[in-house]
């Protein structure tokens, strides 16, 4: 069974930025989490046989989280170069437990919890100015997440 051009061309753009892959995993988690929050466990497990690359993530909600973390990215430049070369102990990541929060990866996970009002933000790591910088971006763009929609693929609340 081989790869679907829309799978392909999926893997492709997460393999060149890791970081807009780990901002999908962790909606889609968030996702299934408040999915399991709800009473449809059945109706879930029947839907739910496809991958996030080809059946389950709409190609317009996939096409607009891109344009959301390019956009983060590109306005981000300066401070994203500054904390992943950070390491626990630097002033101003006083809380910096786990230095993956900091890589590409880290960052792309942090941004989308931030983005739908988790409670987890950049100034959980610490108060460093690049924290406190991509914090503040991430608050206007409030979104409320991702939805189910009646035929089973997956749809970004814009």
């Amino acid at each position: 069974m081989g790869m679907s051009d829309t799978e392909s061309y999926r893997k492709g753009i997460f393999k060149a930025c890791p970081g807009f892959s780990d901002f999908v995993a962790v909606a889609l988690q968030d996702l299934q989490y408040s999915e399991n929050d709800e009473a449809c466990t059945d109706e879930r497990d029947a839907r739910d046989s496809g991958t996030i690359y080809d059946s389950i993530l709409t190609g317009e909600a996939f096409e607009h989280m891109r344009q959301i973390y390019t956009a983060f990215r590109r306005d981000n430049a300066a401070h994203i170069e500054t904390l992943t070369s950070a390491h626990p102990g630097d002033s101003g990541f006083e809380y910096l437990k786990r230095p993956e929060r900091l890589t590409d990866e880290g960052l792309g996970s942090t941004f989308w919890l931030a983005l739908v009002g988790s409670g987890v933000t950049f100034t959980d790591d610490g108060s460093h100015p690049a924290l406190e910088a991509l914090a503040e971006y991430a608050r206007p763009l409030y979104c409320e997440g991702l939805y189910f929609g009646d035929s089973g693929r997956v749809h970004l609340i814009a």
